[in-house]
């Protein structure tokens, strides 16, 4: 019981060593929203706008995440992490906020797009880090390599 209490009170501990930040506008993806979603980025005007991680979270299962730049809170262009462990590219986002390819589908804005992903992930990173949490700096750096692999 000791081992379960203090494994709680590590989480509630790391969940807290993330500074306060005002609440930032988000819009998930079409695909992915089906729940609350926190950005890890920057924020203007209380809109997320610029690089960095989407976070939605989901009842009883691992959260979906979109890697990328958001624009006056919305997405612009990223990559969104799927259940079965890929990724799926969205070069931009309609008014429905449904992904789009790219209408030219050549591979330098597939590498773009996956760029950008990737320095989303490292932004992510960059505030866990900054913040002392240095698990979930990790995650994102991981996701990061991960994102600059996939078009190898």
């Amino acid at each position: 019981m000791l081992k379960i209490l203090s494994t709680i009170g590590l989480g509630i501990l790391a969940a807290c060593s993330a500074p306060a930040a005002p609440p930032c506008r988000a819009e998930a993806p079409a695909p992915i929203a089906n729940g609350p979603a926190t950005w890890i980025g920057p924020c203007l005007h209380g809109s997320a706008d610029g690089l960095g991680v989407l976070r939605v979270a989901r009842r009883n299962q691992a959260p979906r995440l979109f890697f990328g730049k958001m624009v006056k809170g919305r997405p612009f262009s990223g990559v969104m992490s799927t259940d079965t462990g890929d990724w799926r590219p969205a070069w931009r986002f309609d008014a429905r906020l449904q992904p789009r390819e790219d209408p030219n589908g050549d591979r330098q804005s597939s590498l773009q797009t996956f760029d950008l992903a990737a320095a989303g992930a490292r932004e992510a990173s960059r505030r866990y880090r900054a913040a002392g949490n240095i698990d979930s700096a990790r995650f994102y750096d991981q996701q990061s390599r991960k994102l600059t692999e996939a078009l190898d």
